[in-house]
């Protein structure tokens, strides 16, 4: 027997306990609750390949209600006692117990622990297959119940309204780190945002940098909302009104007219309709004043449009109006008004509204920051094949952020977003194909992926193909293809690409040598804050490349990296404190840096902290200390690592004297080119 869907969401939900033995009487209910509009969870909900007591325990723990459905049959399954147990004891759950049939006879086959628990509860007795009606009646009287209901905006949402209007994107969501490989010539590594989501009103995806430029505009909520357009609009009127047409003729008129690329004459239809109250054509006339598409460009006239269809509840208005306030066009900014706009079209099922709500409450602007509500409304977007959604929901499950983090649904929901063409949903597929999360790790796949995105102009797959073709990874290594996609990226204004394409102008790979142009680009990608662009940019400063030589400026850019936790400017900055380089001289707070680096694994911090333990400096000397750092470093294969614990075990610093164990980590050293190394070979074996 098949049952009702699962309530996967977060707003108070019923668990439903009962034994499969009575199948068809639970069916019954399960049916009838979810008909009358509650949310409910039963086992059906278990995912192929889960723990199921684990996913289990966890729905009982977030649920609001827990009912269970007693049969004789439910008291001698050890599965219902423990839910019980857990839920009533452990929990303390409002338990709702249902006796399915005779509550005499089933109290006989219940355990007696069971019975005690559910003593002083009020139950449903008697439960009579047929009675939906009387059933439904006496569990509505129950509070806890009540709270399990969808509201209106749990209903089935209705469709956009116009299909292009479903493609307008919300606030720019926050970055998020990614712990890759700290390699200087990486593409990878540091913050990279996932999605660059905006708020837009139009049936495009793009929006001019000018919506940050211009001075936002007088509010208009005020204005009469009986006022048309300009003189010279009004003077067309009449060729308009002498065809007689209804303002839905007009609106379709004009939609034919603006689909042919005649955004003035549409725009004079939309006119005439929107002037006869037509909320459609209000919204266009919005969206064209805004893009000063057929009419010259006026923020403040699009607000007054999008007003007029809002105010009568008109969803992609509504959306429209939001992003205004949030943009500050046309209107002071206004975090809160766009939110309660937002809020108004997601409640119709408006499905990029409610992505924008979910972007709303994922940065906490204009509402308390609140992950779980965030996830909530991003499913809400993706049940309803916004692509937007989906991939938002993909990246909540990679971060495990108001949900449980789960790689799988992540690539699930990127799947679905990436299907549909949506090139950072992509971007975000193919970074889980190379790293082998929640995927079997297949580089070709990703490469595949990345340039699904990369040939739409996505920045973020375009730098990461670039990687792509730089290591030679799931793809012929070609470093002037990997300048070409990194440049591409750069151009756009991407930090993590910008950075890129300076490394290969430093080194010469993939394109002539050229320093200048190196720091260049390294600055833009540092003044965007990217970590490994501040501290490549420290770099050139400390040593004159590129740009006249600057110690403090080098110090400074240093300390920006490493405040952001990018372990190779930690180490850095530690170096600079250590020999009062660009700064005071301070073995203390160069131990400090070291230390920050060392602990993230980076093999030279580890290095450079091993010293300060074996010389004494800024920290009590410890010789068994600095044996343990440098083995660390030198199981990275860090040449200068393996170099000081050969030298340690030559010496019997702190370890025992091993001229052989010596002689093994200055070969390894020795194999990398170290010149030390085989200096040292050479003295051993004389």
């Amino acid at each position: 027997m098949i049952g009702p869907a699962t309530y996967e969401g977060t707003d108070p939900y019923i668990f439903v306990s009962y034994s499969h033995e009575t199948l068809e009487q639970s069916m019954e209910i399960l049916q009838a609750l979810s008909k009358a509009g509650y949310r409910i969870w039963y086992d059906e909900g278990l995912v192929i390949g889960e723990e199921y007591d684990d996913l289990i325990a966890e729905r009982i723990e977030n649920c609001a209600v827990f009912l269970c459905l007693l049969s004789s049959e439910y008291g001698q399954s050890k599965f219902c006692k423990w839910e019980l147990n857990y839920a009533v004891e452990a929990l303390e759950k409002t338990c709702i117990p249902i006796y399915l049939y005779d509550k005499k006879l089933i109290d006989q086959n219940l355990p007696r622990g069971m019975r005690m628990k559910l003593a002083n509860v009020h139950a449903v007795v008697n439960f009579q297959s047929g009675q939906i009606e009387a059933f439904l009646r006496t569990v509505k009287r129950s509070r806890a119940m009540f709270q399990c209901m969808a509201e209106d905006d749990d209903a089935a949402p209705q469709k956009d309204r116009d299909p292009r209007k479903s493609k307008t994107p919300a606030a720019v969501r926050k970055q998020e780190s990614s712990s890759t490989s700290q390699n200087e010539s990486s593409s990878k590594g540091d913050a990279e945002p996932e999605d660059t989501p905006f708020v837009s009103h139009s049936p495009t995806e793009s929006l001019a940098s000018a919506a940050e430029e211009e001075p936002p505009a007088k509010d208009t909520k005020k204005e009469s909302a009986s006022s048309g357009a300009s003189s010279e609009k009004q003077e067309k009127l009449p060729d308009i009104s002498a065809e007689h047409l209804t303002p839905e003729e007009a609106f379709e008129k004009g939609k034919a007219l603006e689909e042919e690329g005649n955004y003035e004459n549409a725009g004079r239809y939309y006119l005439y309709a929107a002037q006869n109250a037509h909320t459609e054509s209000q919204d266009r006339l919005g969206q064209m004043y805004q893009e000063g598409r057929g009419v010259k460009q006026d923020d403040a006239e699009a607000v007054k449009w999008y007003r007029l269809a809002a105010d009568e509840g008109f969803a992609n208005a509504e959306n429209n109006l939001g992003s205004m306030y949030f943009h500050g066009r046309g209107v002071e900014q206004d975090d809160s008004e766009a939110m309660d706009w937002f809020r108004r079209a997601a409640k119709q099922g408006h499905s990029e509204a409610q992505f924008n709500v979910g972007v709303m409450y994922e940065d906490g602007r204009g509402v308390k920051k609140n992950d779980m509500e965030a996830v909530r409304w991003y499913r809400r977007s993706a049940d309803h094949g916004n692509r937007r959604g989906m991939n938002a929901l993909g990246i909540m499950y990679k971060r495990g952020a108001g949900i449980r983090q789960d790689d799988t649904m992540a690539v699930r929901w990127y799947r679905r977003s990436a299907d549909l063409g949506y090139p950072p949903a992509q971007a975000n597929l193919g970074s889980m194909y190379e790293d082998g999360r929640g995927v079997e790790k297949d580089l070709e796949t990703a490469v595949s992926w990345y340039r699904k995105a990369a040939e739409q102009g996505n920045a973020r797959g375009q730098c990461f193909l670039g990687w792509m073709y730089e290591s030679g990874s799931g793809v012929e290594k070609d470093e002037k293809e990997a300048v070409r996609w990194y440049r591409k990226s750069a151009e756009q204004g991407f930090a993590r690409a910008q950075c890129c394409l300076g490394v290969m102008y430093e080194f010469g790979s993939g394109i002539e040598k050229d320093e200048e142009e190196a720091v260049r680009w390294y600055r833009k990608s540092a003044e965007q804050g990217y970590a490994r662009g501040q501290c490549n940019l420290g770099v050139m400063y400390e040593f004159g490349s590129g740009i006249e030589k600057d110690e403090k400026e080098a110090v400074k850019w240093y300390k920006a990296s490493a405040e952001q936790d990018y372990a190779r400017g930690q180490c850095n900055l530690g170096s600079m404190y250590e020999f009062g380089t660009g700064t005071e001289k301070d073995a203390e707070e160069a131990v400090r840096w070291y230390q920050k680096s060392a602990d993230q694994n980076y093999a030279r911090g580890q290095r450079c902290l091993a010293y300060m333990y074996e010389s004494g400096q800024g920290v009590k000397q410890d010789l068994a200390e600095a044996v343990r750092l440098y083995r660390l470093s030198a199981e990275q294969g860090y040449a200068d690592g393996q170099c000081c614990l050969a030298y340690m075990y030559e010496s019997g610093r702190g370890v025992k004297k091993d001229p052989e164990e010596a002689k093994k980590w200055y070969q390894k050293a020795a194999e990398q080119g170290s010149d030390r190394a085989k200096k040292a070979l050479k003295k051993l074996n004389a």
